[in-house]
């Protein structure tokens, strides 16, 4: 059973939740009193009402439902201690999220606190019904820092409606070979900001999905991981759009892609003003990529084009080591005139330590000599003061 927070009328001000019953013990069933507790603070008329997660405490909660609007302009979520999510054969089901926050504008959920997947039990028998850790849905002005996320059993973070959402300090740790377990995943908002954060986990670092403009990514160590990627977008001919991202000042550290942007065949839309800068690259297997056929299953009839225009996009200022002889990828389709106005500069990619899994195969027309190199296919733009040459760019 999936347990919806309801609101009642109340004039408090600081809620602590071991006032509502709750125990913090790791082991006693807290759900019941966060669901009190939520009640109060939610329909609270004071001017920023807090919930407390009490520090030094481990809350064992079931699956809920943070659901506003609340009756205060800005709400505040302290959070000191843990939460710790049931294992799978414990999980009472009715949603694939164990933490949802939704439709509370100018929330605020900060601390040194913790939430704690048991994602273990989940990535065995990965599948469709693999649990989200925390979701926060159409809730604007969202302010969510300092808090850590260990062993989600897919996602760490879904940032989904979200407008002007600040996101800052966050610790996402998973291993490198848990599966989908992104860190935080982003669609459907406008003039969001994520800065000084540290992802390793086992998939996208951060993930840019759909309806997604005007966002800023600065000063994000990632690895290990997936890179930071705009995407996948056009997933069963879906119409998706990206537009005006920034990515800066970040750390990608033995990671499977570095900064990419991926489209699957047969989608449509576009991905334009993308701007990946002053990135340092260790041992990250492919630094730069553009992939209009993804397919990350390797099951797809790949006989499709996409209608999905990526346009104006740069990479500058890139400077480390590759763990693939292939560092660069431009795959663009040849639809609607392949990627435009493409610019590499300042790009300085050499050969570090190669890993066990190569370079992608396909590459007749490339010259095998333990070089790093770059492969392009309808790319058009140009690439100045970058190392290794790109054959399709002037």
């Amino acid at each position: 059973m999936c347990l919806m927070l309801v609101r009642y009328s109340s004039a408090v001000t600081q809620l602590d939740v071991t006032n509502f019953g709750a125990v913090g013990d790791g082991m006693t069933d807290d759900t019941h009193a966060f669901l009190k507790a939520w009640k109060a603070v939610c329909s609270s008329t004071r001017q920023f009402p807090t919930l407390t997660v009490s520090e030094g405490k481990t809350f064992y909660v079931q699956p809920l439902h943070f659901q506003g609007p609340c009756k205060s302009r800005k709400i505040h979520v302290k959070m000191n201690g843990a939460f710790l999510a049931p294992k799978k054969k414990d999980w009472k089901i009715c949603d694939d999220v164990w933490k949802t926050f939704s439709s509370i504008n100018g929330l605020t959920v900060n601390g040194n606190g913790k939430f704690i997947g048991q994602g273990a039990s989940w990535w065995g028998s990965a599948g469709d019904d693999d649990s989200q850790s925390v979701r926060f849905d159409n809730c604007k002005n969202l302010q969510l820092s300092g808090v850590t996320s260990i062993n989600s059993a897919m996602g760490h973070f879904s940032i989904i409606g979200c407008d002007r959402a600040n996101i800052s300090g966050l610790y996402m740790k998973a291993p490198k070979w848990s599966p989908n377990t992104d860190g935080i995943d982003l669609s459907k908002a406008f003039g969001v900001v994520i800065h000084n954060c540290t992802m390793a986990t086992g998939d996208d670092c951060i993930s840019v999905g759909g309806g997604i403009k005007n966002l800023t990514i600065t000063r994000i160590r990632c690895g290990p991981g997936h890179g930071i990627s705009i995407g996948s977008l056009g997933k069963y001919g879906r119409y998706e759009t990206v537009e005006n991202v920034l990515v800066r000042g970040c750390i990608f550290t033995d990671v499977q892609n570095g900064a990419r942007i991926k489209t699957w065949q047969g989608g449509s839309g576009h991905v334009t003003g993308i701007k990946y800068d002053n990135i340092i690259l260790r041992d990250a297997q492919r630094p730069i990529i553009i992939d209009q056929s993804y397919c990350p299953d390797r099951h797809c009839k790949l006989t499709r084009g996409t209608n999905l225009k990526i346009n104006n996009v740069s990479f500058t200022n890139f400077r480390g080591m590759t763990a693939t002889l292939r560092a660069i990828t431009l795959n663009c389709s040849s639809y609607r005139g392949g990627c435009t106005r493409v610019a590499l500069k300042n790009v300085i990619i050499r050969k570090g330590i190669i890993s066990a899994e190569g370079s992608p195969e396909g590459d007749d027309d490339v010259e095998r000599c333990d070089k790093v190199y770059a492969y392009c296919k309808n790319a058009h733009g140009s690439a100045t003061a970058t190392i290794p040459k790109v054959p399709c760019l002037t």
